[in-house]
């Protein structure tokens, strides 16, 4: 100090760090920052903050759509709220996804039978509807009813002969169970005879003395008859014992081998008739 002397101190203020907000919607909707006034409704925005700034973001699907997660900050969060602190870069992505909707699943049924999904509900004897939700794989089985088969599913499941059938509802989808009557595997065989007038000691008998035959059949020549299937006839409406008889549900395509006995109402035995073969057309 050799004198009187003047100084002035200079200061600035200090500009504040802040820090870059990176956000990323994925699908459709939007976030939104109200406390500081940011909207993202793109597919990437950007914003900028203070260092030590709280930030809430809220997420806001758009119609027909929901808030999934959240993946960067937030990391898989379901909350539609996202809360942090900037204390450094960050980043944050919303995920949307589209609300499931339900699709007509319609199952029509031509010849006779069912179709079923349990799990589902479903239970169709005749056409019916069912509401299934989007994505739902419904796995269906065809049962024929008595007297028919199962043969084909038609649109749906590519004509396949397989009664399971599985659906993926990605739209309204109809599909129809096709079941048809069964071929035929059985047949009869009519046999008709002559009514003996003799017993087989040759005492000669009337008709009405007859009380009734048994007819035997079986598909080989051996061993003989006895244990073989039988048909009992006898005097049904009082018109004597007849003397035809069908012998039904035999195998279509095979031969049958036959032979009777006459029984009296002494209840004496004939010896068995001559046989006679048949085949089942």
């Amino acid at each position: 100090m050799s004198g009187n002397r003047s100084a002035t101190a200079v200061f600035k203020e200090i500009e504040p760090t802040t820090y870059a907000l990176n956000v990323s919607i994925t699908s459709s909707g939007s976030v939104r920052d109200s406390a500081n006034d940011f909207t993202c409704s793109e597919s990437n925005c950007e914003n900028t903050y203070e260092e030590g700034s709280s930030v809430t973001l809220n997420a806001n699907p758009d119609s027909g759509f929901e808030f999934d997660h959240w993946s960067g900050q937030c990391s898989n969060s379901t909350e539609t709220d996202c809360t942090f602190t900037m204390s450094r870069d960050r980043s944050v992505t919303a995920v949307f996804k589209a609300i499931p909707q339900d699709f007509s699943l319609n199952i029509i049924i031509t010849g006779s039978g069912s179709v079923q999904n349990i799990a589902n509900g479903i239970d169709c004897n005749a056409n019916c509807s069912s509401s299934i939700l989007e994505d739902t794989t419904v796995p269906l089985m065809a049962t024929a009813a008595s007297g028919y088969d199962f043969s084909h599913w038609s649109v749906s499941c590519n004509n396949s002969s397989d009664a399971e059938c599985a659906v993926t509802m990605s739209s309204n989808i109809s599909i129809t169970a096709v079941f048809i009557e069964e071929e035929a595997t059985t047949g009869s065989i009519t046999v008709n005879w002559t009514a003996p007038t003799e017993r087989e000691d040759g005492e000669a008998f009337a008709a009405n003395e007859i009380a009734r035959y048994v007819v035997y059949y079986r598909e080989s020549t051996s061993p003989n008859y006895e244990g073989a299937a039988f048909i009992n006839v006898t005097d049904e409406d009082g018109n004597g014992v007849p003397t035809s008889q069908s012998i039904p549900d035999l195998e279509i395509g095979k031969t049958y081998y036959i032979a009777a006995v006459t029984i009296d109402s002494n209840g004496l035995t004939s010896q068995l008739s001559n046989e006679i073969q048949r085949a089942v057309q």
